[in-house]
């Protein structure tokens, strides 16, 4: 069976496979996570196209590095509040998510 998770938080630069990726994975039902499970990405550099490919995935927030244990609290907090919004793994599978260092 699956396992459940309540929020998954991903970093984005990870070796072998990133953030955005691994939220496809999840998305896409490739994980033991359900593919609905809220997910936050942490990262100390979040490119604009990284976020938007980011919200195509129905990623929940973001956490920026340095930071604060007060807001990831906070952010944590709302993204187990709000209301989760997914789509069929077909509407995730095509979706690109490979990063580019600049």
């Amino acid at each position: 069976g699956t396992d459940q998770f309540d929020l998954i938080i991903v970093e984005l630069y990870m070796p072998h496979i990133n953030g955005l990726e691994f939220a496809k994975s999840v998305r896409t039902a490739k994980t033991l996570a359900k593919p609905s499970t809220r997910m936050i990405v942490m990262s100390a550099l979040i490119q604009a196209k990284v976020v938007g490919t980011a919200m195509t995935l129905n990623v929940n927030g973001f956490i920026t590095k340095p930071f604060i244990p007060d807001l990831i609290d906070k952010k944590v907090q709302h993204v187990l509040n709000e209301v989760v919004k997914t789509h069929a793994a077909i509407a995730y599978e095509t979706i690109y998510t490979e990063i580019q260092n600049s």
